[in-house]
């Protein structure tokens, strides 16, 4: 979903615009699985990282 929005930022406003956002790439180099008898799994996840791309802009009083 776009996201818009506004951020007080120092002496006004921020107005910010973010769109088309999609994720190239997801890496999980610690994680581990493992199965709890009568409860179901486990599933632990450690330094996990996103990479996406955006369109975004944003708009001040200044600009």
């Amino acid at each position: 979903p776009d996201l818009t929005g506004y951020e007080k930022f120092g002496l006004g406003n921020v107005k910010y615009n973010i769109s088309g956002i999609h994720v190239t790439a997801v890496e999980f180099p610690s994680a581990s699985i493992s199965l709890i008898p009568g409860t179901g799994i486990k599933l632990v996840i450690g330094n996990a990282s996103l990479t996406i791309d955006m369109n975004w802009n944003i708009r001040t009083w200044m600009l």
